[in-house]
């Protein structure tokens, strides 16, 4: 009897602790199940969240695009226009026998700052326009390098634009007022 009751508390206090052994591993199976849908949940998460910035980011570089286009045109017509305008002025004053050796030569230099002006707003573009072939997301920072030279780019077209700005203010501008002068001198 002895054996028998000593068998009996063995086993009872064996059995339990394999059922809460047993439990425990359920729970902790149940518990990382939990933990993987959850992470699981975030990578689709994390996914929908970056095709929206990717698409966002593709939309606002092609507006980019099509801005800096519509500017280009614009500015290149204006200076076009510019062009034409003070040839016939100096095609003008030539006939009116005036000196205008001077502001032809300006007027060459005025148009190779135009030209700079003009290739480096075309290579902003092209550097813009090259952003798009990286695959959102996946570029491994290429995309950034790319959008970042492109912003440098744009600071050598504001200080080409400015370049062309200013040269006619103190330059194209001096001349008219220097040939005016002349008008005044030949008339007394």
């Amino acid at each position: 009897m002895k054996k028998v009751i000593s068998l009996v508390v063995l086993v009872a206090f064996l059995s339990p602790s394999t059922i809460l052994a047993q439990d425990a591993d359920t729970v902790r199976e149940r518990a990382e199940k939990k933990i993987e849908a959850a992470k699981e949940r975030m990578a689709a998460t994390k996914e929908k969240i970056t095709e929206r910035r990717c698409t966002r980011g593709e939309a606002r570089i092609e507006r980019r695009i099509s801005l800096f286009e519509i500017v280009r045109e614009k500015r290149a017509n204006r200076y076009t226009k510019l062009k034409r305008r003070m040839e016939a002025l100096i095609t003008k004053l030539e006939d009116e026998d005036y000196n205008t050796a001077m502001l032809k030569d300006h007027l060459i230099e005025f148009d190779a700052k135009i030209d700079v002006f003009q290739t480096s707003f075309l290579d902003h573009i092209d550097q813009l326009t090259g952003t798009q072939e990286f695959a959102c997301g996946e570029s491994e920072g290429a995309f950034m390098n790319a959008l970042n030279n492109a912003r440098a780019q744009m600071k050598t077209v504001r200080t080409a634009a400015e370049a062309v700005h200013t040269y006619w203010q103190t330059v194209i501008k001096e001349d008219l007022k220097s040939l005016k002068a002349q008008k005044s001198s030949a008339s007394e």
